[in-house]
């Protein structure tokens, strides 16, 4: 009788996709042995999906990247794409993250 190696048990995580995602976010992803993205779930709207928000010196701040889709309420995350005109948010996007470290102690 033959004794096989047994397969050290893997830790595995599944999370739907976001914006920005958050530090826990990335621990999760560290902290597991196999990372799936789920979004096959149906969209959320007004969720984390296509916004987050940081804090900046001037508070909390909401970013917001707009989403192509008269009726996304019935669509999986993965068929919800971002607006032709969501370039003039990049910048800005950019330029909120920018302010939001700025003071930061390590900068």
């Amino acid at each position: 009788m033959s004794m096989s190696a047994v397969a050290p048990p893997t830790r595995p995580a599944i999370l739907q996709s976001c914006y920005i995602p958050w530090k826990g976010y990335f621990d999760i992803i560290n902290s597991v042995d196999e990372f799936w993205i789920y979004d096959c779930f149906q969209y959320t709207c007004y969720d984390w999906r296509n916004r987050s928000r940081i804090k900046t010196p001037y508070g909390i701040e909401w970013l917001t990247i707009p989403v192509k889709a008269r009726n996304r309420v019935n669509l999986p995350i993965d068929q919800v794409h971002a607006a032709d005109n969501h370039s003039p948010c990049v910048g800005s996007h950019g330029t909120a993250a920018q302010r939001s470290v700025a003071d930061q102690p390590g900068r």
